[in-house]
């Protein structure tokens, strides 16, 4: 699913755009997706975008780092099946997260 704060479907030509000088990542800011409608309109494609979207936003899973910022189009990871090891609450972080 082609969504999010850089990137946008053209609805003239059904082609994904996006600003290029901010590589066309998916931006996680102040537009969520509605789940429950999602869910209610197709459940397998659901799944596979909340996985697409960790898979794109997560990439420390050792100690949940993310960024708002997500690359399309990187190889499926193992998700929460990664070793996870518990931080000090606000400990120092080096992504793009807010």
């Amino acid at each position: 699913m082609i969504w999010g704060g850089h990137r946008f479907v053209d609805l003239k030509t059904l082609q994904p755009e996006g600003p290029s000088e901010k590589e066309q990542v998916h931006e996680l800011k102040n537009a969520y997706p509605w789940y429950e409608l999602m869910f209610a309109v197709d459940k397998p494609a659901t799944v596979r975008f909340i996985h697409g979207f960790w898979n794109a936003h997560v990439y420390d899973w050792k100690v949940l780092e993310t960024s708002r910022h997500g690359q399309y189009g990187k190889t499926p990871g193992k998700l929460w099946a990664n070793d996870f090891t518990q931080q000090p609450p606000f400990f120092a972080t080096k992504g793009l997260s807010f």
